[in-house]
């Protein structure tokens, strides 16, 4: 997704398989990529921004569409993104790197271990990892793509990078600078190509075309930086699809300055589908036999860990145990083993502290004090007959 124009240059990347070639605008220059690299620790505590779209002010897109595809999957990971899977995985580019994923403001921690980097056909691995995160953020699980999405298929892209900013005009093409601030956005495109190899990993392509020209769509949008991990679904039989995910941003290796876009840049996706095989075999493994400890409680699987029932158990967690259900039961702002102090186990009964020996005794003192006092003011209440019939009578 660029900007549209006529310009003496070549928007061009090799492919790998059949030989396919992104688009080629014009047989002067090559396509530079840029990974969608945010500074990423730099940007990790700031506001963060969307995919880049040319409708309306630039603004506009940052909650659901009404037709959602699955906004809410895509969450913030180490200032980028990921896309939640389901069954506590996600999905993002090699390149974000494994940390806490937020979804919903709040922050889900990765599970130790789980981070893994996917295989390809390339001579390096591919740009695609997948990561369990501990918790269940309440999301639905997406249809992951089972083919790439067809040349000139609609689709909509949701991302975290750069915001459009101040308009400008370069080599006869129009197009934006990138700003501040940050927020989730999504926009729309159409599919360019399919089957390409861009730094070794399976790629579907989209082009940024000028509003209005034959091929652009409604809130037309390019990947900018911090957009790495973000999501591209493709409607197919009436069903949305999971079938990409943002990694790179093509653009104009000569001249083109750095952040910024133009009309006829484009944006690379992973393609989903060609990884589908290897995502599903960490994606749907059960919790109580996966090899994790998905509770962080020190203990993997079954029978180990005790919240697991089964092999086949989808959580390591049970509402059964007070020290391994996941919830705060004392109200002391610590939950479950090891974090509760009173947890010693995650089959421990309770996250309360015991009630000390002496602590009983006093109160069975206090009561037996209370008794004696109460039986002696009940018999001091009894009149003395003549001492308060004399008064009495001196009173009328």
């Amino acid at each position: 997704m660029g900007m549209g124009g006529s310009i003496d240059r070549s928007l061009a990347a090799s492919a790998g398989g059949s030989g396919a070639r992104v688009r080629t605008r014009a047989p002067a220059m090559r396509a530079a990529f840029v990974a969608l690299m945010l500074l990423v620790r730099a940007l990790t505590s700031s506001p963060a921004d969307a995919v880049l779209i040319a409708s309306g002010d630039g603004t506009g897109n940052v909650t659901a569409p009404t037709d959602d595809p699955g906004f809410a999957n895509v969450g913030i990971m180490n200032g980028l993104c990921a896309v939640y899977l389901g069954n506590g995985w996600v999905v993002t580019a090699h390149h974000v790197g494994a940390d806490a994923v937020t979804f919903g403001g709040v922050d889900y921690p990765s599970v130790p271990g789980s981070y893994t980097r996917l295989t390809g056909p390339g001579a390096a691995p591919p740009d695609i990892a997948v990561m369990k995160i501990v918790g269940d953020p309440g999301l639905p699980t997406p249809v992951l793509a089972t083919t790439a999405p067809p040349t000139n298929a609609s689709i909509i892209m949701i991302g975290r990078g750069s915001a459009r900013g101040t308009p400008l005009t370069w080599s006869g093409l129009e197009g934006w600078n990138w700003t501040y601030p940050f927020t989730i956005r999504w926009g729309t495109n159409k599919i360019t190509s399919t089957g390409v190899l861009l730094n070794d990993t399976r790629s579907i392509v989209v082009d940024f075309d000028k509003l209005g020209q034959a091929n652009s769509t409604t809130h037309e949008a390019q990947a900018a930086l911090g957009d790495s991990g973000g999501a591209l679904f493709w409607k197919s039989g009436g069903q949305w699809r999971l079938a990409g995910t943002l990694f790179l941003a093509l653009a104009f290796q000569e001249g083109q300055a750095p952040q910024t876009s133009f009309y006829t840049n484009a944006t690379a996706a992973v393609d989903l589908s060609y990884y589908r095989t290897q995502i599903l075999a960490y994606a749907t493994k059960p919790a109580c036999n996966d090899g994790l400890d998905d509770d962080l409680d020190g203990l993997i699987d079954h029978p180990t860990d005790p919240g697991c029932d089964s092999l086949t158990d989808t959580s390591e967690k049970s509402l059964a145990l007070e020290c391994d259900d996941g919830v705060d039961n004392d109200l002391d702002g610590s939950t479950d083993h090891p974090i509760d102090p009173q947890c010693t186990l995650p089959s421990s009964n309770s996250e309360a502290p015991p009630v000390p020996i002496s602590a009983v005794w006093a109160i069975g003192a206090l009561a037996g004090s209370l008794g004696v006092v109460g039986v002696r003011n009940a018999q001091g209440a009894r009149p003395a007959p003549d001492r308060f019939a004399q008064s009495s009578s001196r009173t009328r």
